[in-house]
C-alpha cells in the first residue's frame, strides 16, 4: 500500500454527489468539504470519507494539527482562518464543564442501532431523543 497521505483533505465540492458521512445530508457544489482519509476497501490506497466542514469543525479534538490538512493552503482565507482556529481551540484542552444549554439538544433517531448512554435501552427508529455536543 502506498504511503498514508495527511489524515484529512480540505477542498470545495466539485460535484453534489458527494454526502455528509456524519449528518448524511449532500454537500452541495462549491461548498467546503473535509474528507478524513481512510484505506480503501475496493483498492490499494486511501479514499476520503466526505463531511460539511461544519459537521467537523462543530466536535472538537477531530483535527489535531493544522499540518494534517491537505490542500488547506488552496482554500479561501476565511476557510483557512476557521480550521486554523478549530484547531488552536481543540488543542487548548478539552472542555471540562458540564453540558450548558447550547451543547444539549434533542433529535430523532434516524436508525435503530442507537443505545441510550444511561440505562442502555435500544432507541427506535424515528422515536426523538435527547443528544449531548461533547
Amino acid at each position: 500500500m502506498a504511503n498514508p497521505p495527511k489524515p484529512w483533505k480540505a477542498e470545495y465540492a466539485k460535484s453534489s454527489r458527494s454526502s455528509c458521512k456524519t449528518c448524511k445530508l449532500p454537500i452541495d457544489k462549491d461548498r467546503l468539504r473535509l474528507g478524513k482519509m481512510v484505506a480503501a476497501t475496493q483498492f490499494d490506497g486511501y479514499m476520503p470519507m466526505w463531511n460539511h466542514a461544519a459537521c467537523i469543525l462543530k466536535k472538537a479534538n477531530q483535527i489535531k494539527s493544522i499540518d494534517d490538512v491537505e490542500g488547506l493552503d488552496l482554500l479561501r482565507w476565511e476557510d483557512q482562518q476557521n480550521i486554523r482556529k478549530h484547531v488552536e481551540v481543540g488543542t487548548l484542552g478539552t472542555k471540562t464543564h458540564s453540558a450548558s444549554a447550547d451543547e444539549c439538544g434533542i433529535e430523532v433517531s434516524q436508525t435503530s442501532r442507537a443505545t441510550c448512554k444511561h440505562c442502555n435501552q435500544k432507541i427506535e427508529k424515528g422515536k426523538v431523543r435527547p443528544v449531548k455536543e461533547y
